[in-house]
């Protein structure tokens, strides 16, 4: 009972805000991120691509954010080859993710924003053969924050983003996976 009475008066305060606040706003957004998985020895970051939509509203200097985005994730890392020599290989991982950030505009062209984000796998691709997507986690979670900057309905944005999430099990070794993204978007 005290339950739904808690989730009937936050559906009545998200609604009475909601109707206070600018219109919802629609956009399309693009950019490359460096990942790299953690814990992977020699490995570096690798470049990679993001894509997706964005819905945002905002309430005087605060607002919220939620995309849908693909996201390639990864590391180039070293695997041994012969004696004292070393290959460099790429691993891809691709993820549709959804992060939800609030935002914090300090004036009306800067925000700053922080939030939780969700990852699912949706392919592996291993230049050695090696790997497959039965050997990682299907989801990811973690943490994601940065500062965007828009003009009219232009948008910037760079993001760091942390994941909680141990990828890859199989060895005891945690691996998570983070990512330094800049973004371009347009509100439609």
């Amino acid at each position: 009972m005290k339950k739904r009475i808690l989730i009937s008066i936050s559906l009545i305060m998200a609604l009475s805000m909601s109707t206070q606040a600018q219109k919802l706003r629609t956009g399309i957004k693009v950019g490359a991120n460096l990942s790299q998985l953690a814990s992977i020895e020699g490995a570096v970051s690798k470049p990679g691509l993001n894509a997706g939509i964005f819905l945002n509203s905002k309430l005087g200097p605060v607002g919220i954010q939620a995309d849908f985005l693909y996201k390639r994730m990864g590391s180039k890392y070293e695997t041994p080859v012969l004696l004292n020599d070393y290959e460099e290989r790429t691993l891809n991982l691709d993820y549709i993710q959804i992060p939800v950030v609030a935002k914090f505009h300090p004036v009306p062209m800067l925000n700053a924003h922080a939030g939780p984000y969700f990852g699912y796998l949706i392919n592996v691709d291993d230049e050695s053969d090696l790997l497959g997507k039965d050997d990682f986690v299907k989801t990811d979670f973690g943490l994601t924050f940065g500062l965007g900057f828009k003009i009219s309905r232009l948008m910037l944005e760079a993001r760091y983003g942390v994941g909680l999430v141990d990828v890859f099990e199989k060895d005891g070794t945690e691996y998570n996976n983070s990512s330094l993204s800049f973004n371009v978007g347009f509100e439609l």
